[in-house]
């Protein structure tokens, strides 16, 4: 660099970088210089920082950490970066190097893909892939901020070129041509139009970046509304923060998400559950609360209950079309839903169970007071060939069980008995069958294990059910035959 040059070099044993300052750099004399970098070194202990590990005077040098993948603006010329997992990786670990600077108050004024070092290419969850170095020009902020135009070109930010006061929000424009360059592998916004040494007149005259699909890569909206936030040029005020831009990494949309679809415009989502055409069980299913918007995969059914007052809308949509159906059904809100051989189970707080067929946007049933209490969950299970049950989770800690033909026949709604792992009226969470035949059951602060014995030859009646937790059952149809049934108690939480 224009300060000095870095050597591979041994250090206690081990392998290091060493930094050792020109004699000739301009007006500042040499060890005002090693001063400045070594003492906002000192100060920083973070994953996503290159540490120092000595300081020395003859010559002015400085001991860091061995980068062994080298700068990532050499890395991404040399090799294509595609996954997308390891693209947020190394976006999300240089923001959150820049937002502690910040949270420091020190100003970067040097952030490029050149100074971030690659220590790893690993997706694993504890490996640190790169970091932030070279410190030369770094200060502590001010609140009169500074005029001095540094940097490198290309990535400074307008103020900055200007010869502006200009404070951590010219770190964060800087850090939106980072992004911009890791997920396209090292293209920077503007090289379509000039050369590399005059990034400058055309950071000051562009309007708007290109497009992520002009360079070659799949869409990525949210990325892309991040990026332009930390290049608005005119307003720096504007910019989000540093840590704004990690906690916008960190939302769990933020990889996943494909669209947005407006289900309704007066009640919030409750349930939603989605399949792709052709599976018979849903590919996706959550309960939200809250925001009347959705995301999906792309070629899914999606259905929705969005709770009112006294009311409950059903909303039927398809991802990428814009055809959107909803029926209005009155009952209170919707707790749990679930898609069974076509349908759209729906359980509400007040124990009423309605059945949607979303295909022809009609109610096929509608029951009230078919349960004792609220519907947390719905699952279908079939233990073995002979059984195919529709089962509801309760909030009194009760499992509902209903004949899975019958029930979507409209032949019967009563369930054929009531089963608990326990004596304790906690809510049933969730209901999750497994490929051994077996259903795992949250029950409040434990997880159990339901199946059906093998050896048991000769079904019997619910009313004889054997349960290894002492635990309620109660038949509610003579005629009733369930099998003979075993409870385990798996894992209790602390809550």
């Amino acid at each position: 660099g224009s300060f000095g040059s870095v050597y591979r070099a041994e250090y206690n044993g081990g392998p290091c970088a060493v930094k050792i300052f020109s004699l000739a750099t301009g007006d500042t004399p040499t060890y005002r210089l090693l001063r400045q970098e070594s003492g906002i070194l000192s100060r920083l202990d973070h994953p996503a920082l290159v540490r120092m590990l000595a300081v020395g005077c003859r010559p002015y040098q400085l001991v860091l950490e061995l980068a062994p993948m080298g700068a990532l603006h050499q890395l991404l010329q040399q090799k294509r970066i595609r996954d997308r997992g390891l693209q947020h990786r190394l976006m999300h670990q240089v923001t959150q190097g820049l937002a502690f600077l910040h949270q420091r108050s020190i100003i970067y004024r040097d952030l490029k893909l050149d100074n971030v070092l690659v220590f790893s290419l690993s997706t694993e969850r504890t490996v640190v892939n790169v970091k932030l170095s070279d410190y030369g020009i770094s200060r502590f902020a001010t609140p009169y901020g500074f005029s001095q135009p540094e940097g490198t070109p290309g990535y400074r930010a307008p103020e900055v070129i200007n010869g502006e006061v200009y404070g951590l929000s010219a770190d964060v424009y800087s850090l939106g041509i980072v992004l911009y360059g890791i997920v396209t592998n090292g293209r920077h916004p503007f090289e379509n139009s000039c050369f590399r040494d005059e990034f400058d007149e055309a950071t000051l005259k562009a309007t708007s970046i290109d497009p992520l699909f002009k360079k070659g890569c799949p869409d990525w909206p949210h990325l892309e509304l991040i990026i332009n936030r930390c290049l608005i040029r005119r307003e720096p005020n504007k910019r989000p923060a540093a840590s704004e831009v990690l906690a916008a990494l960190c939302r769990p949309e933020f990889l996943c998400l494909r669209a947005w679809i407006q289900v309704s415009a007066r009640h919030g989502v409750d349930c939603m559950v989605a399949r792709s055409p052709g599976l018979n069980r849903p590919k996706l299913g959550s309960g939200s609360g809250g925001g009347g918007s959705v995301g999906g995969s792309n070629g899914v059914d999606i259905v929705c209950a969005c709770s009112g007052i006294n009311s409950i809308e059903m909303v039927h949509t398809k991802l990428y079309s814009d055809s959107v159906s909803s029926l209005t059904i009155r009952g209170r809100r919707a707790l749990s839903m679930a898609l069974i051989g076509g349908m759209a189970i729906v359980g509400t707080v007040w124990g009423q169970v309605h059945l949607y067929d979303f295909a022809h946007n009609k109610i096929c049933l509608a029951i009230n007071n078919l349960m004792p209490d609220a519907v947390v969950s719905i699952t279908e299970f079939s233990p073995n060939e002979k059984y195919r049950l529709i089962l509801f989770g309760l909030a009194n800690g009760e499992i509902a069980i209903l004949h899975r033909d019958k029930l979507l026949k409209f032949k019967e709604a009563t369930p054929v008995a009531f089963l608990s792992p326990d004596n304790e009226r906690a809510p049933i969470h969730r209901l999750q069958p497994t490929k051994n035949n077996k259903l795992l059951v949250a029950k409040g602060s434990k997880l159990f294990s339901l199946s059906l014995r093998r050896d048991s030859t000769e079904p019997i009646k619910a009313s004889s059910v054997q349960q290894q937790q002492p635990a309620e059952s109660r038949e509610t149809s003579g005629d009733a035959v369930l099998g003979r049934w075993n409870w385990e108690m798996l894992r209790q939480f602390n809550t």
